[in-house]
């Protein structure tokens, strides 16, 4: 018999930070979040580190390159975002009702730099 050697991934994250919200949205859905997590890892950073001139890599990144593409796409529907190609995305125009103010402003701002540090530890 075959047994699969098990792969842990243990993250620890304050309740409160996005990442401990993502792990409590993630309790209340179904499924294995240990495969859930292994695949979504693999589609991200999978290309990065595979061997250019091995022969199946690049059927191998273009696989995790519609993965990520589809996980835009839900993004984007679940935000009614456009993607207009491959390296540009906008939002619809904001409607009058829409909120502008300055703390959704400040929002954005705090996760593109958090994004940038994510960005910076990983070295891309």
């Amino acid at each position: 018999m075959d047994r699969k050697p098990q792969q842990y991934l243990r993250l620890r994250p304050r309740s409160e930070s996005a990442l401990g919200q993502i792990l409590a949205y993630l309790e209340t859905h179904p499924g294995d979040r240990q495969e859930l997590a292994s695949q979504t890892l693999q589609a991200r950073f999978l290309p990065f580190v595979l061997d250019k001139t091995d022969p199946h890599s690049r059927g191998i990144a273009r696989q995790c390159l519609e993965e990520c593409l589809a996980y835009a796409r839900a993004i984007a529907s679940e935000w009614e975002l456009e993607i207009s190609d491959m390296s540009t995305m906008r939002s619809p125009q904001p409607s009058p009702n829409s909120p502008t103010d300055n703390e959704e402003n400040s929002e954005d701002e705090e996760a593109a730099k958090e994004f940038s540090k994510t960005k910076d530890l990983l070295g891309l």
